[in-house]
């Protein structure tokens, strides 16, 4: 097979390539003679290699399977393919699915390509009627999910509006960007948590262009480009960006109150959530010089405790409730069930 595969590469090499050939006719003859024998030899010894007889072994990926004819080749390096190419687009198109396309196809062909590059933001690429380039175009881009323009804009559109209002933008959502730049860089650099620096570190970014730009943030967000989207990613990212825009502004407040407040301390911001949605936002600052004192009085306090996980959450919940508002009535909640409350701290930095 080697031997064979060589000597017809060599060959179709000389022919296309050995200037003498051109003033050289008996030659070129010969070169053209010894081609197609060595295509001939090499057909016949790919046919030998890959006929099929019966209880004929193959190993196919690490196993070894009996085949008895050209039909249980071809099936099996159909399962193959599926297997190794499972990404690969699904093309119900007999104009596409050839070796070589018809005169049709090739004429539906230009034509697609020439309403990608001139109508690309119009529905159906701005094609009309059921010829062959609108079936090329459904099969192509339409059924794979390829072209969905229109729908993409419109829900890059939404996620925009979301991400305006989530952030409180005051001024109009065109100064979205430049709101979200300013307040983003404030932060560059203060924040240790993945998604959320990522998303600071793109909402500051000045090189891309608005839509990419806002693409970026919704990728950040949704953890999914906005075109591969299913109704179910769609309100998934309204979650999200919800829990996000919580610990951006916690972390926003949390550094405006550092640098009010001076060097010397170590800032907590504390948020506790009530059964009946009510919450209790409280900056907590522990003095440099005081450090050691208090981290006594936590050891000496946890030693008490039993070894209840749970209890001692509970615990914890109780006395922020009575540390953080006094004024809170004791009646108001069970702080021995599991899940009453949630403790929430943010370090500085």
């Amino acid at each position: 097979m080697r031997i064979r595969t060589l000597e017809f590469a060599d060959l179709n090499n000389i022919k296309k390539t050995a200037k003498e050939l051109q003033t050289d006719g008996v030659a070129r003859k010969e070169v053209n003679y010894r081609l197609q024998e060595a295509e001939e030899f090499l057909d016949e010894t790919l046919n030998q290699s890959f006929s099929i007889g019966v209880n004929q072994q193959c190993w196919i990926q690490g196993q070894i399977e009996i085949l008895n004819n050209i039909t249980d080749f071809n099936s099996k390096l159909s399962e193959i393919c599926d297997r190794v190419y499972h990404r690969s687009a699904i093309l119900w198109n007999e104009l596409i699915n050839r070796r070589d396309l018809t005169s049709q196809g090739a004429k539906a062909r230009r034509e697609l390509i020439q309403a990608m590059l001139e109508h690309q933001h119009e529905e159906r690429l701005g094609l009309e009627g059921y010829g062959p380039e609108v079936s090329m175009y459904y099969s192509l881009l339409e059924k794979t999910g390829i072209h969905r323009q229109e729908d993409d804009d419109r829900l890059l559109s939404d996620c925009q509006k979301l991400i305006y209002e989530g952030f409180g933008v005051r001024s109009q959502e065109t100064k979205l960007r430049e709101d979200l730049r300013v307040r983003a860089n404030y932060l560059a650099g203060k924040c240790i948590e993945s998604l959320l620096k990522r998303f600071i570190r793109a909402a500051s970014d000045e090189t891309k262009s608005d839509s990419q730009w806002l693409e970026a943030l919704v990728m950040i967000v949704a953890d999914k480009p906005a075109e591969s989207w299913t109704d179910d990613d769609a309100t998934a990212f309204e979650m999200k960006l919800a829990d996000l825009v919580r610990r951006f502004k916690n972390l926003e407040a949390l550094q405006k109150e550092v640098a009010a407040k001076g060097e010397g301390f170590e800032a907590r911001r504390i948020t506790m959530t009530r059964p009946d949605g009510q919450e209790i936002h409280q900056m907590v600052w522990v003095d440099h010089g005081r450090e050691s004192q208090v981290e006594k009085i936590v050891d000496e306090f946890l030693s008490k405790l039993p070894d209840d996980q749970q209890l001692r959450q509970a615990i914890l919940a109780k006395l922020s409730e009575r540390i953080l508002n006094a004024d809170l009535p004791k009646t108001v909640m069970q702080i021995g069930d599991k899940g009453n409350d949630e403790i929430a701290g943010k370090n500085a930095g």
